[in-house]
Formats: structure tokens, sequence, C-alpha cells
């Protein structure tokens, strides 16, 4: 019951979410901002109401909190947030579910620390510049997401591969493409 315009929608529970990314309690944070976004996509992902319809912003903050974690399995537990944006955006076919440069660095950004995350940065980095050619316009690889993907694949012993990263970053800027 109650005043259907003083209902909560997703910009409040992002409101949430966003708080707890920020959170200065690093154990916790991540977590509740998940349960968050699982109560999120409960009551919004099949809205019609437009004013209700989620987006991947409040995937993007649950993805952030995960990047902000070290260790505990972060970068799993960040694209696997990603993972289920790409399944409902999917799904529901709302544009506004379709990750983005935000989405795909943040993951890049939970692997940094990650005993893998050269190979995971790279996995992901190749997977945004698959979305953007095949038309996701808003997945196009910035100057951020290729220094987040070199400085992962530096931290893991991958400097060959960090390398080619600033030979095609180099190569990029020359052009203009990126």
């Amino acid at each position: 019951g109650g005043d259907p315009k003083l209902r909560p929608g997703p910009k409040h529970f992002g409101a949430v979410i966003d708080a707890y990314s920020r959170a200065d309690d690093r154990e916790s944070t991540a977590e509740h901002a998940e349960k968050f976004l699982d109560k999120s996509e409960d009551l919004f992902l099949h809205s019609t109401n437009p004013n209700d319809a989620l987006s991947n912003i409040v995937y993007n903050l649950v993805i952030d909190a995960w990047s902000r974690r070290i260790g505990h399995k972060s970068g799993e537990r960040a694209n696997e947030v990603l993972r289920r944006m790409i399944k409902n955006y999917k799904q529901t076919k709302n544009p506004s579910l379709r990750p983005d440069v935000i989405s795909y660095t943040g993951v890049m950004k939970a692997y940094v620390t990650h005993p893998d995350g050269g190979k995971e940065a790279l996995q992901i980095l190749d997977e945004m510049k698959e979305q953007f050619k095949s038309g996701n316009v808003n997945a196009k690889p910035d100057f951020k997401a290729y220094a987040v993907a070199i400085d992962a694949c530096v931290r893991n012993g991958l400097s060959i591969e960090a390398e080619r990263l600033l030979d095609e970053l180099d190569d990029s800027a020359k052009n203009q493409t990126i």
C-alpha cells in the first residue's frame, strides 16, 4: 500500500548501493551493495514503467564496490555482476542495461591484484573491443581502460602484453581511434 509517488525507485537503490561502494568498511560493503542489486532486480528488472527501469548504473556501482575490495575473489565477483548485467540486457532488451566502458573497466580494475589479473584483464579488454565492433558504441575502450589493463599486466609479470597494449594505445592515438 501507501502512496505510489513515495515508493522507492531504482535511483534510490542506486544511491544506497553507491554509499555502500564508498564506505570504509571494506569487509562487507560489496556484499551489501550486491544484496541491494538483488532487491532492485526483484522489483524493477521487468518493469514496464520507464521511471522504474533498471540501468547499467546500479550494476556498475556494485562492480565498483567489488573493485575496491582486495582479495576475496573480488575480480570473479565483479565479473559475475557483469555477466548478470549482460544476461539481463539480453533477456529484457533494455538498452540501458547494456554494459559500457565503465562496466568493463571496473571489472578489469577488480582483477588488478588477482594472481591471474593480467590474463583476465586482457580477456575483458578483448571482449570490450568486440562489443564495440559489434555496435555497442558505449563499450569503446578509452585511455583509462587501457591504463587499468596495462596495470594488471605489469603487476602480473606480463610485460610483453603491457608493451603491446601501449603500442596499441599509441597507434590508436595517432589514428585518433580512441
